[in-house]
């Protein structure tokens, strides 16, 4: 058996199962279309070395996708990042279990392969956040306008720009201060006419289990909903199951015309010599104002929807540092209470107004990055 021909049976078989999400089976397609086939594809199983498995993982990193073909590094391009390569490793690596599993392989041979992280990539891997600053001058700025709730509500909640646009009226308790995420909008590809290209808009689960969730809403997210209800009930769209960001016409908006749309209320905001960034810098501004605030990571994972704290951790981890600095610094002051100062007697907590370490809007992940085997 040949490599294509297994990922053939693979992932007709977790199309016919369900077992995955559909933009999650879109990505495990793409990733063996464009990473796998070209260079494994016809490859039988049985030659599937470490050593193969090695210059693998180099053929996809200095290769580039130009519209469908393939070029090399050689015309100058920067080599795929080393997140793109862990992608399609663990793709290969989930289709040749299956191959185990059916006895066509004794082993998994992607699992001694390992896959060593660039140095000069762990230098450059980083995520933009805004300052608390910039998140209010955003929300000033735009706060007239139609889609000005949403950047409040995303950067004050966290949740991901699909969560949010499936957000339902009746999943949002506004007395109790809170929404429930159950489900998330984006794009899938069109199946039933075959084009791998076609995309249509599709409601469909969140991330993972664990991103189902009951969001608790701060004031400034309570009274960006509020408004929008109102703006929503003005074009006709606010009542029953309505959707909480709905589109002029009442249906499930595009994050593609939102993403433009957000970088127009950037430098609404700063003028357009600002650098924009993505909606996702909202979620994780989010999380780095919670971090600001000394809270625990469990409690950012629950609210986050993480898989695990330790997710939680790879990502934002090295923003706890300075923190724990000033939680010990505590035991030096003459005003903490000794331990026979009576139970729980633990001195003054740590400040809780620290801002995120570094540059106000860059969190560097070089120390924390998520560790994957291999």
């Amino acid at each position: 058996m040949i490599v294509d021909e297994l990922g053939r049976l693979w992932l007709n078989e977790l199309l016919r199962s369900d077992a995955v999400a559909p933009r999650t089976l879109d990505s495990y397609e793409y990733n063996w279309r464009t990473r796998i086939s070209p260079f494994l594809g016809e490859e039988r199983l049985a030659d599937l070395s470490v050593e193969r498995l090695r210059r693998f993982y180099e053929q996809v990193r200095n290769s580039r996708m130009v519209r469908g073909a393939r070029a090399s590094q050689a015309d100058g391009r920067t080599p795929l990042s080393h997140k793109t390569v862990r992608q399609a490793r663990v793709v290969l690596h989930a289709a040749l279990t299956m191959a185990v599993s059916r006895g066509w392989l004794p082993m998994n041979p992607v699992g001694l392969a390992r896959l060593r992280v660039p140095t000069s990539e762990k230098r450059r891997y980083k995520v933009v956040v805004f300052s608390r600053a910039e998140l209010e001058a955003i929300r000033v700025a735009n706060i007239d306008l139609y889609w000005g709730p949403l950047w409040t509500f995303l950067g004050f909640t966290g949740l991901r720009i699909g969560e949010a646009l499936a957000l339902t009226w009746e999943k949002v308790d506004l007395e109790a201060r809170t929404v429930l995420v159950d489900c998330s909008v984006g794009r899938v590809r069109c199946r039933e006419d075959g084009a791998p290209t076609r995309t249509r808009l599709a409601l469909g689960s969140t991330k993972t289990v664990s991103s189902q969730r009951t969001v608790p809403l701060s004031k400034v997210a309570h009274a960006a909903l509020v408004e929008q209800r109102r703006q929503v009930a003005a074009i006709g769209s606010g009542s029953g199951r309505a959707l909480v960001f709905p589109n002029a016409s009442g249906t499930y908006q595009d994050t593609g015309s939102l993403s433009r749309r957000f970088a127009a209320a950037q430098r609404r905001a700063f003028g357009h010599g600002w650098s924009c960034r993505g909606i996702h810098a909202l979620r994780h501004t989010f999380a780095s104002l919670l971090i600001a605030q000394g809270v625990a990571p469990k409690v950012i994972a629950e609210i986050m929807g993480h898989h695990s704290t330790q997710v939680t951790m790879d990502i934002y981890g090295h923003l706890y540092t300075g923190m724990t600095r000033d939680a010990v610094a505590t035991l030096d002051d003459d005003s903490s209470p000794s331990p026979s100062a009576g139970a729980g007697g633990l001195g003054p907590s740590a400040p809780r107004d620290r801002q995120p370490a570094g540059r106000d809007n860059v969190v560097d992940l070089a120390s924390y990055r998520r560790r994957v085997p291999g």
